[in-house]
């Protein structure tokens, strides 16, 4: 897994749906994004010291190029490679069942409609042997 690098070419392959109703509000007044807005102590506290200091928080919502439609921060990881860690927070939005997507924009008087969970995954470092 440490070997994998991103390829120089930009990504052609559509994407596809995995799972519905994950937020997809951009306003980046309204929502705190990880990376362009986490501070220092929320960065730490997300990848924190059960993770080794090669941790990364991805998406990079700081890389170059990275689109501005993407900047959802309703998807992000910690991904620690080296002790096969992972962190994972998703954000909801319960909203758009029951408005147009388009009219379904995070704010914070609406957050019960956004519901938010972290999850820590622990991979083992043993692949089937035969």
């Amino acid at each position: 897994m440490n070997q994998w690098t991103k390829a120089a070419e930009a990504y052609t392959q559509q994407a596809l749906v995995l799972v519905d109703f994950i937020d997809q509000s951009t306003d980046t007044a309204e929502i705190p994004l990880p990376n362009s807005a986490m501070t220092t102590t929320e960065y730490d506290e997300f990848c924190d010291d059960r993770m080794s200091e090669t941790a990364q928080l991805v998406p990079d919502y700081t890389e170059e190029g990275f689109p501005d439609v993407l900047k959802t921060g309703s998807f992000y990881a910690c991904i620690d490679s080296d002790s096969n860690q992972a962190r994972i927070y998703i954000r909801g939005n319960a909203l758009a069942r029951f408005k147009s997507i388009d009219n379904a924009e995070y704010k914070s008087s609406l957050s019960q409609f956004f519901p938010t969970t972290s999850v820590r995954v622990q991979g083992s470092d043993l692949l089937g042997a035969n």
